[in-house]
């Protein structure tokens, strides 16, 4: 199944300020606090506050970071300018050959063209492989898919 993925709110390393509590549970971390992103697993943040030196681990949605956090530092991410040509390099480039729908809800569908090229980042975990693809001319992660659905979408450009 192909994914569309909407725009991060922030990168790996990113350094954080809270700007309100934030209670979960037994999680009690004050507003103001200066927090770094541990981790970023699809569209969840690992959080953690600089001052527990990494003891204690938040997960957060993409979605809700922005009701939570100040951006102190954007942190690593694979769109930046500074990544670009290390992308374009390193990263294989390949044309869509198939439309593609991906639906985001029952009454919301969005449609992706053939013929766009894009920059594949090759991710895997001990289950699978997958590809973040990187739009040529917007520079931003739009699509995620499967390493079956990379092969049978997309050829080399």
């Amino acid at each position: 199944m192909v994914t569309y993925l909407p725009p991060y709110f922030c990168g790996e390393n990113a350094e954080l300020k809270l700007k309100t509590d934030l209670i979960w549970h037994d999680l009690d971390i004050p507003c103001g606090e200066i927090c770094r992103v541990e981790d970023l697993i699809g569209y969840t943040y690992v959080i953690s506050p600089i001052s527990s030196q990494g003891k204690i681990k938040h997960r957060m949605k993409n979605s809700i970071m922005a009701n939570y956090f100040e951006i102190i530092d954007k942190g690593n991410e694979p769109w930046n300018e500074e990544n670009k040509a290390a992308i374009q390099k390193g990263a294989p480039k390949r044309k869509m050959i198939k439309d593609i729908k991906i639906y985001i809800s029952r009454n919301e569908v969005i449609m992706i063209d053939k013929g766009k090229n894009y920059y594949g980042l090759k991710k895997e975990n001990d289950r699978e492989i997958y590809w973040d693809l990187i739009e040529e001319n917007t520079f931003e992660t739009t699509l995620r898919v499967k390493d079956r659905e990379y092969k049978e979408y997309f050829i080399e450009c």
